[in-house]
């Protein structure tokens, strides 16, 4: 990230106090940063959606929060981190209601076809379900996967945001993986 962090502090502050201009100032700052936090799901294959919708929404769900009142740019950028997670879980859902209409109404044109495109899927809404789950039994973990896994950021990066070490980054990162993927296997998912 090359955003002065002065800056965008600065203009959310502004923008939590009413100033549209300020508002308008920083979506225009940030939406490279938002667009790249999009792109790492486009380029890992987790979603069908162009990137640019991705960010759109994203940052139309930044800018339509009741509160506006932001700490800090960390806390901002963990706030988006938070919101792709849901507009993940959002289109997963949607793809999940494709499916069982697929099943129910063969001749549904808009449904996923392959059976690996159905494992794909199932496996998504049970990380989601981990997640929440995750985030009951150890919260920091969780915030560190939103930060890596949904927004797409660097270990150094996280630690920024979240104002801790890269060494305890790195700790929640590979205990995070490791709850996830031994309850993935409980689930019965076998690919991790």
């Amino acid at each position: 990230m090359i955003i002065d962090s002065e800056e965008i502090t600065s203009l959310l502050n502004e923008w939590a106090n009413g100033s549209q201009t300020a508002a308008d100032q920083l979506l225009r700052l940030i939406y490279p940063e938002l667009y790249r936090m999009s792109a790492h799901f486009g380029r890992r294959g987790d979603l069908t959606e162009p990137v640019s919708d991705l960010a759109q929404e994203l940052l139309l769900r930044l800018a339509g929060q009741e509160t506006r009142i932001w700490a800090n740019r960390g806390h901002f950028f963990a706030t988006a981190g938070r919101l792709i997670r849901r507009i993940v879980w959002d289109l997963q859902r949607k793809r999940s209601s494709q499916k069982r209409q697929a099943y129910t109404h063969p001749s549904n044109e808009n449904h996923i076809h392959s059976d690996a495109e159905y494992a794909k899927l199932d496996l998504a809404l049970d990380i989601e379900l981990l997640l929440r789950r995750l985030d009951k039994l150890h919260p920091a973990a969780a915030k560190v996967v939103e930060l890596r896994y949904f927004a797409g950021m660097s270990v150094e990066e996280t630690a920024a945001i979240l104002e801790i070490g890269t060494a305890t980054v790195k700790r929640h990162w590979r205990f995070a993986r490791a709850w996830l993927a031994t309850s993935l296997r409980e689930t019965g998912h076998s690919q991790t």
